[in-house]
């Protein structure tokens, strides 16, 4: 259970964002996970996914959608990228 395209909107140290995930799991689950679908031209490996993920600091978009849902809901679930080769 959860919600597909998930837009949370919050105000973390004074700035306004927002964070887009893809899949959102019912955070009162016991162990929600919250999911980013990333598409990759290459192999859907570690390895490719690693470096793509450091060309794209989706580490900083990872931790900026989960500051964001914390502050919104007081929840910070797990959080895993599926990754889709095209």
């Amino acid at each position: 259970p959860g919600q597909r395209e998930a837009s949370v909107f919050a105000t973390v140290d004074g700035v306004p964002v927002r964070g887009r995930f893809d899949f959102l799991p019912d955070l009162t689950l016991p162990r929600p996970v919250a999911v980013d679908l990333k598409t990759t031209a290459g192999e859907a490996t570690p390895d490719e996914f690693g470096k793509a993920a450091a060309r794209y600091f989706y580490d900083v978009q990872e931790a900026w959608y989960l500051d964001a849902l914390e502050q919104a809901t007081s929840h910070r679930p797990d959080f895993a990228y599926v990754v889709v080769e095209k």
